[in-house]
């Protein structure tokens, strides 16, 4: 069995866009964490500023996940070492009566770290805490590529900037099995379980990798938390094609099994949302201002409209609103956060 997916972008995107009047959001609004409570949608959002750059949290909650109220004070910025170059891209999963945020720790681009806190109320932070330390998915060599080591797992060839880096981390809602469960990475997905949602334990044979001719050739990146349906934990993931300046990032999906989160159940074989409309495609992305170093904001500006420099849509947070049908908010161009609604329709189709 699979799913046929269904999209329609909302008419009013985008939902939330950069403000020049506030600095620490002049620049960009992307990416954004979303879960619902209570009759009340909660979002936590990445936001940068023109002056210093830097990527903080901010907190905007909705009664009816399309109209937005944002607060005009970030919620969470960087405070540790590791953190300096900013806090981004969270995902929201509620366990009890607690907000579990995983987020990437970005120390101005030398190393990203995969870390978590948590919140009962999005304005007190508990602990945070390194997720994995001393997990490593691979290495940079020239920029905006990246190559993969898998096969050997020898520490001994590893710099401190491969044995720390992880990204993008998504905590399943439930216990499955006795234990929590997470998906995290990039390049690969991998699993992870814990006894406590404190110490965390990675298997190093992914559950997902990218595919020669597809989509997500080149690289894959997880998405939002899991979402159960009935044919499976729904796995909504970003891809890319290529490592050049005509990358683009899409979003896909896959189904795992309900009990054995490892068994692979299906697979799209065409993204389900790549950028389309003119709000998706007007922005400088983040990976883009290597291909516009040495040249001017109008050049670049062209080039970006040609298409001569990466293009992104990057999904962070969803919502299951009914039995099959979910919104999805994702982040457009790296500069606005959009929301689009899927429809789940079982098919006969195995997995790819």
């Amino acid at each position: 069995m699979g799913v046929k997916v269904e999209i329609e972008r909302y008419s009013g995107n985008p939902i939330l866009e950069p403000n020049p009047e506030i600095e620490w959001m002049s620049s960009k609004v992307y990416n954004p964490g979303v879960v619902f409570d209570r009759g009340v949608y909660h979002m936590l959002f990445r936001a940068r500023g023109k002056e210093d750059g830097v990527s903080r949290l901010a907190y905007a909650t909705s009664k009816n996940g399309i109209d937005w109220d944002h607060e005009y004070t970030p919620v969470f910025g960087p405070q540790k070492s590791w953190e300096n170059g900013g806090t981004e891209d969270p995902r929201i999963t509620k366990i009890g009566k607690i907000f579990y945020m995983t987020y990437t720790a970005n120390d101005n681009g030398r190393t990203a770290r995969v870390m978590q806190t948590s919140t009962s109320d999005f304005h007190i932070w508990h602990d945070r805490s390194l997720m994995f330390p001393n997990w490593h998915e691979g290495i940079w060599n020239d920029p905006g590529k990246r190559k993969i080591i898998v096969p050997t797992w020898d520490p001994s060839n590893w710099s401190e900037k491969d044995l720390n880096w992880s990204k993008s981390a998504g905590i399943f809602p439930e216990k499955i099995g006795g234990k929590y469960w997470l998906f995290f990475g990039e390049d690969r997905i991998w699993p992870a379980f814990s006894k406590d949602l404190k110490v965390w334990h990675a298997d190093r044979t992914p559950v997902l990798q990218p595919r020669n001719g597809y989509f997500d050739e080149a690289y894959i990146e997880m998405g939002p938390p899991p979402i159960r349906t009935d044919g499976g934990w729904l796995i909504i993931y970003n891809g890319i094609d290529r490592f050049d300046n005509s990358r683009v990032y899409r979003i896909g999906a896959a189904l795992v099994d309900l009990k054995n989160v490892s068994k692979v159940l299906w697979r799209c074989t065409e993204p389900i949302l790549e950028p389309e409309t003119h709000y998706e495609l007007s922005g400088v992305i983040d990976v883009a201002s290597e291909y516009g170093q040495g040249i001017s904001k109008d050049d670049l500006a062209t080039k970006v409209k040609n298409k001569q420099t990466p293009q992104a849509i990057f999904c962070c947070g969803a919502v299951k609103t009914s039995q099959n049908k979910i919104n999805l908010y994702y982040g457009a161009a790296d500069r606005v956060i959009c929301l689009a609604k899927l429809l789940l329709l079982p098919t006969t189709r195995g997995m790819v």
